[in-house]
């Protein structure tokens, strides 16, 4: 159980959190679940944040690791980014990379929409050299996009300072921002 593979779930976020890995899944959630101030001018504040406000690149991290471990996770950054070089040797960047400050070319360096671009090549199965395992199926995008969404519309940011204890330690501390955006009154205590 990953639980017992690491000293602790705190260490497992703070082993990966190499800038390069951790940008690129903060990149990620980011794309998925973005920041939406017209939504929160539109019906209050508690619409504005997304995904990175609620640490769901941890839960990302996590789940990614319970599955297939650091094996996976590397492998989960080394396609995002290939995705990133497939999508501008074709062209289909909306922004320029004079524009993006001339950064290295790899997933966290795009555009959120351009992210979203990526992932769609991704999905169609469209990149030539192709030699990733872990995305030989197409449906592994959506278990990613799943997995953000999971981690931002569950109790799991509620947990709080508890949310990387194992799950038996774990103590519901506040209603998750997702939750409070779509009115979810919680479970049901009776």
């Amino acid at each position: 159980m990953l639980y017992e593979t690491v000293n602790g779930i705190d260490d497992l976020i703070n082993d990966y959190s190499m800038p390069h890995f951790l940008d690129t899944l903060m990149a990620f959630v980011e794309a998925v679940i973005p920041w939406t101030p017209r939504l929160a001018a539109e019906y209050g504040e508690i619409q504005y944040p997304g995904a990175i406000d609620a640490l769901t690149y941890e839960y990302l991290i996590l789940s990614l690791h319970e599955l297939g471990g650091v094996a996976l996770l590397k492998s989960t950054v080394a396609t995002l980014d290939m995705a990133a070089r497939e999508l501008l040797i074709r062209g289909g960047n909306e922004f320029s990379l004079d524009i993006m400050g001339g950064k290295a070319i790899n997933f966290a360096a795009l555009v959120p929409s351009d992210r979203l671009a990526a992932l769609n090549i991704l999905k169609q199965q469209e990149i030539a050299s192709y030699n990733s395992p872990m995305f030989t199926d197409k449906y592994v995008v959506d278990m990613l996009l799943k997995m953000t969404m999971m981690g931002y519309y569950s109790e799991w940011f509620g947990y709080g300072s508890t949310r990387l204890d194992e799950p038996n330690q774990r103590v519901f501390e506040f209603m998750p921002i997702g939750w409070q955006q779509v009115s979810y009154p919680g479970p049901d205590r009776d």
